[in-house]
């Protein structure tokens, strides 16, 4: 547990360094918590790669800083040089890195002794993500290489772990889950008969093309809600059109705060090839709405012991058969109960395992600078 500096009379110190917090999607929304909850032991400080201040969800007890304005993804080798500009700044006991898009830029920049006390958030890698994403592809090549580099590499669930040593990579991975935000306020609202829902960026990862085919396959009075943004959305919504489906379906674009639609939609459907936590799962389990979800990477490991629904292969006959399944059997009360019993015991350690590895991080920091002093 961390405690005052008996010299200092200050409390340890914990950067996080993220690219932007804008749009709070999966990665941001975990790092925007976290970063809350460390606040009642360790002074926390939030640094934006490339991003705005203004608007984030952080207490008033965390100091937010950004290191330069948001760049456009075709323009994220200026982020190298602002890590290497600001360099010595995260002069602070703990750095925690979050996503590779930021991670490799600090990892090629800070000195030796900032990076023994740096641990690496890992959101991305996951099978599904890379193979449909040659970006990733070539982050997770540069990636093993400088790793490394870092005191540990934490991921947020088991796939991606087991994932990144099937790529070679070596060095101490941890796993601690992320803490599942809370909404501001939500209004309970009758579920709504075929009332779908699909919530994540429009890429060809979360192959939202499967959610417009499935419904094509579905009686009329299916619909359909997107929430989300990125750049298939005219593809997307082309293929609506083409499935004689648009009537049907609406595209909301990204929505700060989908309570709403949780709380009526009947069925969230999640035919994403690959996630390395599947925030939407959890936060559709909470608000008692079942997932019919690709049996892929995590959604696999968490579909139903955590989050009530079905996993299908991503094909349209099966995630149709899936969806029409849960129509037929609904998810009873007492099973969204269980279920929600079992998050609430794996979320009980997150914060602590968190503190135990900054505190192991810290201790071992101290460690090798008593050691060097005594070479000298």
């Amino acid at each position: 547990m961390a405690v005052e500096d008996a010299n200092t009379g200050r409390r340890p110190r914990v950067t996080f360094v993220i690219l932007s917090l804008s749009p709070l999607l999966g990665m941001e929304a975990a790092t925007v918590a976290l970063a809350n909850a460390l606040t009642t032991d360790y002074e926390v400080q939030v640094v934006l790669l490339a991003g705005d201040e203004s608007g984030v969800p952080l207490g008033d007890s965390v100091d937010i800083t950004s290191w330069g304005k948001p760049v456009p993804d075709w323009e994220r080798a200026i982020t190298l040089l602002r890590a290497f500009r600001h360099r010595n700044e995260l002069d602070s006991d703990v750095i925690i890195v979050s996503g590779v898009w930021t991670a490799i830029p600090i990892a090629l920049t800070l000195p030796k002794k900032l990076l023994a006390r740096t641990l690496i958030w890992e959101h991305s890698f996951d099978r599904g993500k890379v193979t449909t994403s040659r970006d990733l592809a070539l982050m997770q090549a540069a990636a093993r290489k400088v790793y490394p580099r870092a005191f540990a590499t934490v991921t947020v669930s088991e796939s991606p772990r087991l994932h990144m040593r099937k790529a070679g990579f070596n060095e101490r991975i941890e796993v601690i889950p992320n803490i599942v935000p809370e909404f501001d306020s939500w209004l309970v609202r009758k579920k709504l008969p075929g009332r779908l829902l699909a919530v994540g960026s429009l890429t060809k990862t979360k192959n939202q093309a499967l959610a417009l085919q499935t419904l094509a396959q579905l009686p009329d009075y299916y619909s359909l809600d997107i929430l989300g943004d990125g750049p298939e959305r005219s593809t997307l919504e082309r293929l609506a059109d083409k499935l004689g489906i648009a009537h049907r379906v609406r595209f909301h674009g990204y929505v700060p705060n989908p309570a709403e639609y949780y709380s009526q939609s009947q069925i969230v459907i999640h035919p994403s090839l690959g996630e390395t936590y599947g925030l939407v799962l959890f936060e559709a389990a909470d608000f008692s709405t079942p997932v019919v979800a690709a049996d892929r990477s995590v959604m696999a490991q968490v579909i139903p012991h955590l989050v009530p629904g079905r996993v299908a292969e991503p094909q349209t006959d099966a995630f149709a058969s899936a969806i029409r399944s849960l129509e037929d059997g609904p998810i009873s009360e007492r099973e969204f109960s269980e279920a929600a019993h079992r998050r609430k015991s794996v979320s009980r350690s997150i914060v602590g395992d968190w503190k135990r590895l900054i505190d192991e991080t810290m201790e071992s920091s101290t460690a090798g600078l008593h050691e060097t002093s005594l070479r000298r």
